[in-house]
């Protein structure tokens, strides 16, 4: 596999978490799939992957990844860029104060068409803020 096809795939992989497939993230984990995020957890597995990321998606529904830069050494990709989502209210519109914006870096393993490894690196707490905070006034 080149590195041009191991980015295309590393892209492909954030293109779907952008629209929230689950199905399609799946089809594109490795079966030894080791998902780690930015506090150090690791998930293990396309099985606890899907789960996880219908869990991300119900806690965060506005939940996008923005690549600005990416490189490439051999079956590595590295990627730039910002995660933005919001934290809801239990009922009610999302207001421009639930929005968070953080930047982000991601370490995306792949290997004969498949994502082995998906790292995410950024500063949590911004968001952990937003969801400590009381819900606004319906």
């Amino acid at each position: 596999m080149t590195g041009s096809e191991q980015l295309r795939t590393a892209l492909k992989l954030v293109n779907e978490i952008n629209r929230h497939d689950v199905p399609a993230i799946v089809a594109l984990l490795a079966r030894d799939h080791l998902w780690v995020e930015p506090s150090g957890r690791e998930v293990r597995g396309p099985d606890r992957a899907r789960d996880g990321w219908v869990h991300v998606f119900a806690r965060f529904p506005e939940y996008h990844i923005a690549i600005e830069d990416a490189l490439e050494a051999g079956p590595v990709v590295g990627m730039m860029g910002v995660v933005t989502g919001a934290v809801p209210a239990a009922a009610g519109p999302i207001t421009p104060a639930q929005r968070w914006r953080v930047s982000a870096a991601w370490k995306v393993v792949v290997r004969d068409g498949r994502v082995e490894r998906f790292q995410a690196f950024s500063d949590e707490e911004p968001i952990r803020r937003l969801e400590s905070l009381p819900a606004p006034p319906a």
